[in-house]
């Protein structure tokens, strides 16, 4: 009887034992896993990967000069700029879906065709006025940096697609400022030309909004100018 007794105690025992080491093991792994996929969650949220591109993360901020280099100016609305080019290209991409779910609807009957050629007609405007502005936006100097020696200038623009851009150049490769062709657009922005590239590959020079750092190595780069 107390064999007996021992020997059922015994195999409950090993039973529960057996039996609970998988529960508790795939627990403690299910606890494991929780955590790695919540720390790998944590990781993307700090990349830039995930995080959507704010002004405050553009690349057209400073540090951006090369080694040795020190910035003679800056144009602190770059940032938006770069905004406005990048939307457009987003615009862009994002308006032949709404057309075709415009038109999608349509046919199916939930809503009628001239709502369809409304958004399109609507869309199709919007999108001329947009890509116009970055027209007028592109290639706007955010910076201008030069070398200790000022025999080499660098300077960073924001480009057609909101992307920034960094030229790297001999000084004297600028044509002055003063000898440049008078246009137009000189009430809204003054053209930087090179001597190396045609008249029609020019950046766009802010002096009403743009900051000089450095009046003295500004003119010596540019030309003289009456800057007040």
């Amino acid at each position: 009887m107390t064999l007996s007794i021992v020997f059922n105690c015994g195999l409950e025992g090993l039973s529960r034992r057996f039996l609970t080491i998988p529960v508790t093991h795939n627990f403690a792994r299910n606890i494991l896993v929780g955590r790695q996929k919540s720390m790998s969650i944590q990781r993307l949220l700090s990349n830039d990967v995930y995080s959507p591109p704010t002004a405050s993360k553009l690349n057209t901020q400073e540090p951006g000069p090369t080694e040795n280099f020190i910035t003679i100016y800056k144009f602190p609305d770059i940032k938006y700029i770069s905004l406005i080019n990048r939307g457009q290209r987003f615009y862009t991409n994002a308006f032949p879906f709404a057309l075709m779910i415009s038109y999608g609807t349509h046919f199916v009957g939930i809503t009628p065709a001239s709502a369809s050629f409304a958004v399109a007609v609507i869309g199709v405007i919007l999108g001329i006025h947009i890509h116009l502005l970055a027209r007028l936006t592109k290639n706007v100097i955010g910076f201008v940096y030069t070398s200790q020696d000022m025999a080499t200038v660098q300077i960073a623009y924001v480009d057609f697609m909101g992307k920034r851009k960094d030229d790297i150049f001999p000084t004297n490769d600028i044509i002055p400022l003063s000898e440049t062709p008078a246009s137009v657009t000189d009430k809204f922005y003054l053209k930087v030309l090179r001597y190396s590239k045609p008249q029609t590959e020019f950046l766009k020079l802010d002096l009403k909004r743009g900051q000089i750092i450095d009046k003295d190595c500004f003119k010596k780069i540019f030309g003289s100018l009456d800057i007040k």
